[in-house]
């Protein structure tokens, strides 16, 4: 604001005013420039902080999910791809039984003994036996004769499909039990005929 003062006589005062707005006076461009140029700039770490925290949790998220997504595809089982096979009939009959592999009936000897108190009757399981190709090296009586099942006693070294060609033979005409590994003295398999016949 500025004002103006007259002098002042005896006689008349006359004192006129008047108001004139002021402007700011504006610093220099080059001035304005220099204090944006050295003015510090504060960084707030606290701003900066949670931009970097979060992409940090979003990449492991996302690695997180790739690594499980390959594990699931890898545990995943792909269905198998079977070649279409075209096959034509043909007039060749097929077997009706697969053929029983040979065994060697007289690779083991054989002890029969008469549970059964029946006289005779280690003779015929004898000839039953040796007429198949079995090998029988003798018989004689049991200790006792109140066996009722025929029961059949083997060393461990007894092949299997050997001991099963002895239960069929067997079977056709007696009743047996389960046969059963041992210690059998003088032979290899022992025979205790009893007196269940097969119906």
């Amino acid at each position: 604001m500025r004002l103006e003062v007259e002098q002042v006589t005896d006689e008349t005062v006359t004192t006129t005013v008047t108001e004139t707005p002021v402007k700011a006076a504006e610093p220099p461009l080059d001035t304005a420039i220099f204090a944006n140029q050295f003015q510090p700039e504060i960084e707030v770490g606290s701003k900066k902080k949670p931009i970097w925290l979060w992409i940090t949790v979003l990449l492991l998220i996302v690695g997180a999910g790739v690594t499980w997504f390959l594990v699931w595809k890898q545990s995943k089982p792909e269905p198998a791809k079977v070649p279409e096979v075209l096959t034509e009939a043909s007039s060749t009959p097929l077997p009706s039984s697969t053929p029983e592999a040979k065994v060697d009936l007289s690779l083991y000897q054989i002890e029969i003994f008469n549970g059964s108190g029946i006289s005779g009757e280690a003779g015929r399981v004898k000839s039953l036996l040796e007429d198949v190709g079995f090998t029988v090296k003798n018989t004689a009586n049991a200790d006792s004769y109140d066996f009722t099942a025929t029961e059949i006693t083997y060393s461990p070294d007894v092949s299997t499909a050997w001991l099963e060609k002895l239960k069929t033979e067997l079977a056709k005409k007696y009743v047996l039990k389960e046969p059963v590994s041992g210690r059998v003295a003088g032979a290899d398999v022992e025979i205790v005929v009893g007196s269940s016949k097969a119906e």
